[in-house]
């Protein structure tokens, strides 16, 4: 099938759910296996974020820690922080801020996941700003059990995470199964609009292979508590290690398949070979 992406100047996928529902996931898949850049409408909010409170990028990126409270700011977690940048930028400038930054982001040509569309005006925003420049914008929607707006770390029912967009959606995944699950309803959908992978049979037969060790992982994300769960280092120049594996030996951010956690690398290589039949062992480069 012609990927109809082709004749396209902008693509555009955005995911909308509820914290934990599996958004990250989805957009993860769409960029690695289908060449789409991934982009975040509070990308400017966590560098706001991580200049003013001074954290690292373990507690803005790692779910568990985001909602860890901070030593340094009692009372705060990264969570809070995010939501509250993000509200009151939106007070300042208009509902619409944080979406037009994205568009101007975005410019006028390219393939692009959005994995944080929260509001109507978000939606509407990019939807205009696609259309104007000839291009196609998509709204999927992932719901998940046990999902809602209110976080362990985060603002009681926050506005930004209140809005039910599925009457807007292009698409709803129910993220009631596995990983393998999931990825399989966007593969599906993605093949139904012509927009294939170059290994869109290799990724389904590696799903079902992998899935028992990626399951394992969110797992341990989902119930390791401070100070049980290591904080990551993140790799730079000279660092010999950059996070800590879940058996608890020194690991690297690596990616399997379409999911990325740290890994040391007995358990990447034994992971490996349940994926390829193989080992492959290979951190990922350091970040500068």
């Amino acid at each position: 099938m012609t990927n109809t992406t082709d004749c396209d100047r902008l693509v555009c996928i955005g995911i909308c759910g509820k914290p934990g529902s599996g958004k990250d996931t989805a957009g993860g898949y769409v960029s690695s296996a289908c060449g789409f850049r991934r982009m975040t409408l509070k990308e400017p909010i966590e560098r706001t974020v991580e200049a003013i409170l001074q954290v690292d990028h373990g507690h803005l990126y790692d779910r568990a820690l985001r909602e860890q409270p901070l030593d340094a700011w009692p009372g705060w977690t990264v969570r809070k922080a995010l939501q509250s940048v993000g509200q009151a930028m939106r007070e300042a400038f208009g509902e619409h801020v944080w979406a037009r930054s994205l568009c101007m982001r975005m410019g006028n040509a390219g393939k692009f996941v959005v994995t944080d569309v929260r509001t109507p005006g978000d939606v509407a925003q990019i939807r205009q700003h696609v259309g104007a420049n000839g291009g196609r914008f998509f709204l999927w929607g992932i719901r998940r059990p046990g999902c809602g707006a209110t976080t362990s770390g985060g603002f009681a029912n926050h506005v930004l995470e209140s809005y039910d967009l599925e009457s807007e959606c292009d698409a709803v995944f129910h993220n009631d199964g596995t990983v393998e699950d999931l990825l399989r309803k966007v593969v599906a959908w993605l093949s139904d609009q012509g927009i294939r992978s170059l290994s869109y049979e290799s990724d389904l037969r590696i799903f079902e292979a992998i899935n028992s060790a990626v399951e394992a992982k969110y797992s341990a994300l989902d119930t390791l508590q401070q100070p049980e769960r290591a904080k990551f280092c993140w790799c730079k120049p000279g660092m010999t290690h950059c996070g800590t594996c879940d058996c608890g030996k020194p690991g690297h951010m690596r990616s399997l398949g379409p999911a990325t956690f740290c890994w040391c690398d007995a358990c990447y290589e034994e992971a490996s070979k349940m994926a390829w039949g193989r080992g492959s062992v290979s951190p990922v480069e350091p970040k500068a």
